[in-house]
Protein backbone atom coordinates (compact mmCIF):
# COMPACT_ATOMS: atom_id res chain seq x y z
CA UNK A 1 0.00 0.00 0.00
CA UNK A 2 3.36 2.35 0.73
CA UNK A 3 3.95 2.15 -2.91
CA UNK A 4 0.50 3.39 -4.12
CA UNK A 5 1.08 6.19 -1.44
CA UNK A 6 4.47 7.49 -2.85
CA UNK A 7 3.25 6.74 -6.52
CA UNK A 8 0.90 9.48 -6.58
CA UNK A 9 -2.15 8.20 -7.12
CA UNK A 10 -5.33 9.82 -5.79
CA UNK A 11 -6.79 8.59 -2.39
CA UNK A 12 -9.70 7.22 -4.11
CA UNK A 13 -8.53 5.51 -6.94
CA UNK A 14 -6.34 3.73 -4.21
CA UNK A 15 -8.72 2.72 -2.12
CA UNK A 16 -10.65 1.17 -5.05
CA UNK A 17 -7.46 -0.87 -6.40
CA UNK A 18 -6.59 -1.85 -2.59
CA UNK A 19 -10.20 -2.92 -2.53
CA UNK A 20 -10.61 -4.81 -6.19
CA UNK A 21 -6.92 -6.14 -5.67
CA UNK A 22 -8.15 -7.99 -1.92
CA UNK A 23 -11.36 -9.15 -3.61
CA UNK A 24 -9.07 -10.79 -6.07
CA UNK A 25 -7.05 -12.42 -3.79
CA UNK A 26 -10.34 -13.68 -1.78
CA UNK A 27 -11.56 -15.16 -4.66
CA UNK A 28 -8.38 -16.44 -5.89
CA UNK A 29 -8.08 -18.14 -2.37
CA UNK A 30 -11.38 -19.83 -2.82
CA UNK A 31 -10.88 -20.82 -6.42
CA UNK A 32 -7.84 -22.91 -5.31
CA UNK A 33 -10.24 -24.19 -2.49
CA UNK A 34 -6.99 -22.54 0.16
CA UNK A 35 -7.38 -23.31 3.78
CA UNK A 36 -7.31 -20.28 5.83
CA UNK A 37 -8.10 -17.47 8.06
CA UNK A 38 -10.50 -15.88 5.80
CA UNK A 39 -11.86 -13.06 8.42
CA UNK A 40 -8.65 -12.46 9.54
CA UNK A 41 -7.27 -12.09 6.50
CA UNK A 42 -10.19 -10.01 5.43
CA UNK A 43 -9.43 -7.86 8.09
CA UNK A 44 -5.92 -7.36 7.40
CA UNK A 45 -6.27 -6.61 3.28
CA UNK A 46 -9.19 -4.61 3.82
CA UNK A 47 -7.56 -2.71 6.83
CA UNK A 48 -4.37 -2.51 4.94
CA UNK A 49 -6.63 -0.48 2.24
CA UNK A 50 -8.79 1.28 4.37
CA UNK A 51 -5.17 2.64 6.74
CA UNK A 52 -3.35 3.43 3.29
CA UNK A 53 -6.61 5.43 2.12
CA UNK A 54 -6.00 7.47 4.95
CA UNK A 55 -2.28 7.66 5.31
CA UNK A 56 -2.90 9.57 1.81
CA UNK A 57 -5.62 11.34 2.33
CA UNK A 58 -3.97 13.03 5.30
CA UNK A 59 -0.72 13.76 3.49
CA UNK A 60 -1.85 14.72 0.31
CA UNK A 61 -4.13 17.26 3.03
CA UNK A 62 -0.71 18.42 4.61
CA UNK A 63 0.72 19.18 1.45
CA UNK A 64 -1.98 20.71 -0.07
CA UNK A 65 -2.47 23.16 2.81
CA UNK A 66 2.00 23.72 2.79
CA UNK A 67 1.49 24.73 -0.68
CA UNK A 68 -1.44 27.21 -0.46
CA UNK A 69 0.95 28.94 3.34
CA UNK A 70 3.93 28.88 0.87
CA UNK A 71 1.51 31.11 -2.09
CA UNK A 72 -0.13 33.10 0.56
CA UNK A 73 3.69 33.46 1.85
CA UNK A 74 4.83 34.57 -1.66
CA UNK A 75 1.61 37.09 -2.28
CA UNK A 76 1.74 38.60 1.04
CA UNK A 77 5.86 39.37 -0.02
CA UNK A 78 4.55 40.38 -3.82
CA UNK A 79 2.10 43.13 -2.25
CA UNK A 80 4.89 43.95 0.63
CA UNK A 81 7.27 44.83 -2.19
CA UNK A 82 4.88 46.53 -4.33
CA UNK A 83 3.42 48.56 -1.08
CA UNK A 84 7.31 49.60 -0.72
CA UNK A 85 8.05 50.25 -3.93
CA UNK A 86 4.75 53.18 -3.96
CA UNK A 87 5.30 54.36 -0.83
CA UNK A 88 9.11 54.94 -2.08
CA UNK A 89 7.66 56.73 -5.88
CA UNK A 90 5.21 58.26 -2.78
CA UNK A 91 7.69 59.91 -0.70
CA UNK A 92 10.15 61.14 -3.82
CA UNK A 93 6.46 62.32 -5.85
CA UNK A 94 5.75 66.22 -5.69
CA UNK A 95 1.85 64.99 -4.79
CA UNK A 96 0.61 67.87 -6.73
CA UNK A 97 2.25 67.89 -10.28
CA UNK A 98 3.58 64.15 -10.56
CA UNK A 99 6.99 65.24 -11.24
CA UNK A 100 10.10 64.87 -8.06
CA UNK A 101 9.77 67.07 -5.01
CA UNK A 102 12.55 69.15 -3.54
CA UNK A 103 13.87 66.15 -1.40
CA UNK A 104 14.36 64.31 -4.73
CA UNK A 105 16.03 67.19 -6.30
CA UNK A 106 18.64 67.37 -3.67
CA UNK A 107 19.52 63.75 -4.01
CA UNK A 108 20.08 64.12 -7.89
CA UNK A 109 21.28 67.29 -7.79
CA UNK A 110 24.26 65.53 -5.77
CA UNK A 111 24.34 62.72 -8.32
CA UNK A 112 24.39 65.08 -11.29
CA UNK A 113 26.92 68.25 -9.83
CA UNK A 114 29.23 64.59 -9.24
CA UNK A 115 29.17 62.73 -12.54
CA UNK A 116 29.47 66.82 -14.14
CA UNK A 117 32.90 66.73 -11.95
CA UNK A 118 34.01 63.22 -12.46
CA UNK A 119 33.64 63.86 -16.66
CA UNK A 120 34.45 67.73 -16.52
CA UNK A 121 31.33 68.46 -18.29
CA UNK A 122 28.60 71.11 -18.27
CA UNK A 123 25.68 71.03 -16.46
CA UNK A 124 22.86 73.56 -16.64
CA UNK A 125 20.90 75.19 -14.03
CA UNK A 126 17.47 76.41 -14.42
CA UNK A 127 15.18 77.98 -12.36
CA UNK A 128 11.29 78.86 -13.20
CA UNK A 129 9.10 81.14 -11.37
CA UNK A 130 5.46 81.26 -12.54
CA UNK A 131 4.81 85.43 -12.50
CA UNK A 132 2.41 86.93 -9.80
CA UNK A 133 0.91 83.60 -8.75
CA UNK A 134 -0.30 85.40 -5.93
CA UNK A 135 -2.34 87.76 -7.64
CA UNK A 136 -3.82 84.47 -9.77
CA UNK A 137 -5.14 82.56 -6.78
CA UNK A 138 -6.11 85.57 -4.76
CA UNK A 139 -8.05 86.52 -8.02
CA UNK A 140 -8.96 82.83 -9.39
CA UNK A 141 -8.93 81.21 -5.86
CA UNK A 142 -6.55 78.15 -4.92
CA UNK A 143 -7.97 74.96 -6.62
CA UNK A 144 -7.28 77.42 -10.08
CA UNK A 145 -3.99 77.76 -8.90
CA UNK A 146 -3.30 73.75 -8.34
CA UNK A 147 -4.23 73.17 -11.92
CA UNK A 148 -2.09 76.06 -13.23
CA UNK A 149 0.99 74.67 -10.90
CA UNK A 150 0.32 71.14 -12.48
CA UNK A 151 0.15 72.95 -16.24
CA UNK A 152 3.22 74.49 -15.79
CA UNK A 153 4.64 71.21 -14.36
CA UNK A 154 3.78 69.49 -17.02
CA UNK A 155 5.07 71.80 -19.84
CA UNK A 156 7.91 71.85 -18.41
CA UNK A 157 8.23 67.66 -18.13
CA UNK A 158 7.04 67.23 -22.07
CA UNK A 159 10.18 70.32 -22.96
CA UNK A 160 13.34 68.15 -21.66
CA UNK A 161 14.84 64.95 -22.82
CA UNK A 162 14.56 61.98 -20.81
CA UNK A 163 17.90 62.25 -19.28
CA UNK A 164 17.45 65.91 -17.64
CA UNK A 165 15.55 66.31 -14.51
CA UNK A 166 12.80 68.31 -13.43
CA UNK A 167 11.01 69.18 -9.70
CA UNK A 168 8.61 71.39 -7.83
CA UNK A 169 11.33 73.30 -5.69
CA UNK A 170 8.53 74.57 -3.77
CA UNK A 171 5.07 76.95 -4.30
CA UNK A 172 4.94 78.17 -7.72
CA UNK A 173 8.74 77.67 -8.43
CA UNK A 174 10.26 74.89 -10.39
CA UNK A 175 14.42 73.75 -11.38
CA UNK A 176 15.33 71.67 -13.79
CA UNK A 177 18.87 70.06 -14.17
CA UNK A 178 20.78 70.03 -17.80
CA UNK A 179 23.53 67.44 -17.84
CA UNK A 180 26.02 67.49 -21.04
CA UNK A 181 24.51 70.61 -21.71
CA UNK A 182 26.49 74.07 -22.13
CA UNK A 183 24.72 77.70 -22.55
CA UNK A 184 23.51 77.87 -26.04
CA UNK A 185 22.05 74.06 -25.40
CA UNK A 186 20.32 75.51 -22.18
CA UNK A 187 19.17 78.29 -23.57
CA UNK A 188 17.50 76.22 -26.52
CA UNK A 189 15.91 74.17 -24.11
CA UNK A 190 14.77 77.36 -21.70
CA UNK A 191 13.26 78.78 -24.72
CA UNK A 192 11.01 75.64 -25.36
CA UNK A 193 9.69 75.89 -21.87
CA UNK A 194 8.69 79.29 -22.38
CA UNK A 195 7.22 78.44 -25.48
CA UNK A 196 5.22 75.62 -24.72
CA UNK A 197 3.51 77.92 -21.64
CA UNK A 198 2.88 80.84 -23.96
CA UNK A 199 1.04 78.27 -26.14
CA UNK A 200 -1.43 77.47 -22.70
CA UNK A 201 -2.76 80.13 -23.06
CA UNK A 202 -3.91 80.37 -19.67
CA UNK A 203 -6.31 83.51 -18.82
CA UNK A 204 -4.51 85.37 -15.88
CA UNK A 205 -6.38 88.87 -15.66
CA UNK A 206 -4.45 89.80 -12.34
CA UNK A 207 -0.90 89.54 -14.42
CA UNK A 208 0.81 93.16 -14.71
CA UNK A 209 2.87 91.85 -17.64
CA UNK A 210 0.05 89.91 -19.70
CA UNK A 211 -3.18 88.76 -20.03
CA UNK A 212 -2.04 85.03 -19.97
CA UNK A 213 -0.28 82.99 -17.44
CA UNK A 214 4.05 83.56 -17.93
CA UNK A 215 7.07 82.49 -16.05
CA UNK A 216 10.76 84.04 -15.45
CA UNK A 217 13.36 81.90 -15.93
CA UNK A 218 16.96 82.27 -15.06
CA UNK A 219 19.52 79.55 -15.62
CA UNK A 220 23.60 79.29 -15.23
CA UNK A 221 26.19 76.51 -16.39
CA UNK A 222 28.56 75.02 -14.31
CA UNK A 223 32.01 73.60 -16.51
CA UNK A 224 32.73 70.30 -14.21
CA UNK A 225 35.82 70.76 -12.21
CA UNK A 226 35.89 74.21 -11.31
CA UNK A 227 36.15 75.13 -7.49
CA UNK A 228 32.26 75.98 -6.84
CA UNK A 229 30.36 74.26 -3.84
CA UNK A 230 26.82 72.93 -4.53
CA UNK A 231 25.33 75.40 -2.22
CA UNK A 232 27.18 78.37 -4.31
CA UNK A 233 25.92 77.04 -7.59
CA UNK A 234 22.32 77.14 -6.69
CA UNK A 235 22.64 80.17 -5.68
CA UNK A 236 24.32 81.80 -8.71
CA UNK A 237 20.95 79.81 -10.42
CA UNK A 238 18.63 81.44 -7.84
CA UNK A 239 20.16 84.65 -8.30
CA UNK A 240 19.74 84.47 -12.53
CA UNK A 241 15.36 83.89 -11.60
CA UNK A 242 16.05 86.99 -9.65
CA UNK A 243 17.42 89.31 -12.05
CA UNK A 244 14.86 88.06 -14.92
CA UNK A 245 11.98 89.25 -11.82
CA UNK A 246 13.93 92.25 -11.79
CA UNK A 247 14.01 93.34 -15.11
CA UNK A 248 10.38 92.74 -15.37
CA UNK A 249 9.50 89.21 -15.16
CA UNK A 250 8.10 87.45 -18.19
CA UNK A 251 12.26 86.48 -19.47
CA UNK A 252 14.45 84.09 -19.99
CA UNK A 253 17.92 85.25 -18.23
CA UNK A 254 21.09 83.88 -18.60
CA UNK A 255 23.72 84.24 -15.81
CA UNK A 256 27.30 83.58 -16.44
CA UNK A 257 29.29 82.22 -13.48
CA UNK A 258 31.69 84.97 -12.10
CA UNK A 259 34.74 84.27 -11.31
CA UNK A 260 34.25 85.74 -7.34
CA UNK A 261 31.32 83.18 -7.49
CA UNK A 262 34.16 80.37 -8.65
CA UNK A 263 36.90 81.23 -6.47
Amino acid sequence: MLGFILSGIKPLHMLCVGLLAAFLVFAFLILLDVNCDYIALGRALFGSCILGFSISSMLISRERSLFLNNQLAEINEQILRIEASELLHLSQQDALTQISNRRTFDEMFDFFYYRANQEKRPLAVLFIDIDFFKNYNDFYGHQMGDKVISSIAAAIKNSIRHVDFVARYGGEEFVVLLPETPAQGAYSVAANIYKAIERQAIPHAASLVSKYVTISLGFTVYTGGLKMGQDRLIHAADQALYRAKQLGRNQIYYQPLQVAEIA
